[in-house]
């Protein structure tokens, strides 16, 4: 699959670029599922249940991005298809190839995460999980598979670790119950903190909550006197 799609890498600068700004593209990338959580939540404000399934999807979200982030720092490295000599992958000229070598090809941090949030967006609708799905099949797993960013085995992996993470905080009926009721109680006394918290929240889901890693990395270093 990679072998067949690298084929067309080179062929077209013009499609090479639109393939390399998909994949930076937050907008294109992610932009539409999050949309789709906002417009769940105030497209039915008289179901309270549907506003409850959103938070989760955030929560699982949230988790996702975690798991996928300890599974590549923990588990055993795997180089990414596009710095493996063996495969004599063609690399697109407006591609930087260095923008993701610090980090292993498995399991795929956007596969898990996003396949979490589409998850939810199935609980919700199951119109919106099927957009979210194709969406996903479409416009997302192609783009990385095509830069040589993940083997084919690195998306399915880390979508159905996404599906059972959000299977996971569904299920749960201890901590999640508590921690959505906590925040629909706060968003009716203090709509405005909690407004501005629940955009800063899912933008960070968007970006795959890079801002906050890169913080991390930086506070850590100055604390560690590096």
């Amino acid at each position: 699959m990679l072998q067949t799609l690298n084929t067309w890498a080179g062929k077209s600068p013009q499609f090479d670029q639109f393939v390399v700004m998909l994949e930076s593209n937050s907008l294109l990338k992610t932009g539409p599922l999050i949309g789709l959580l906002w417009y769940a939540w105030y497209s039915t404000l008289r179901q309270p249940e549907t506003r409850q399934k959103v938070l989760r999807t955030l929560l699982a979200a949230c988790i996702a991005i975690a798991v996928a982030r300890a599974g590549q720092r923990l588990l055993p490295p795997r180089v990414r298809p596009v710095y493996e000599p063996a495969l004599h992958f063609q690399v697109t000229e407006e591609f930087n190839r260095a923008s993701h070598a610090e980090w292993s090809s498995f399991p795929s941090d956007h596969a898990v995460l996003l396949c979490a949030v589409a998850a939810g967006l199935w609980t919700i609708s199951r119109w919106y999980g099927l957009f979210a799905f194709a969406w996903l099949l479409l416009m997302v797993f192609p783009v990385r598979l095509y830069l040589g960013l993940h083997y084919p085995s690195d998306l399915f992996a880390g979508g159905l670790i996404g599906v059972v993470i959000l299977w996971l905080v569904s299920m749960d009926r201890v901590v999640t119950p508590r921690l959505v009721d906590a925040a629909l109680g706060f968003e009716g006394r203090r709509a405005a903190v909690f407004y501005t918290c629940a955009f800063a929240l899912t933008w960070q889901v968007a970006d795959f909550f890079g801002d906050c890693r890169y913080l991390g990395r930086i506070l850590g270093a100055i604390a560690l006197g590096r």
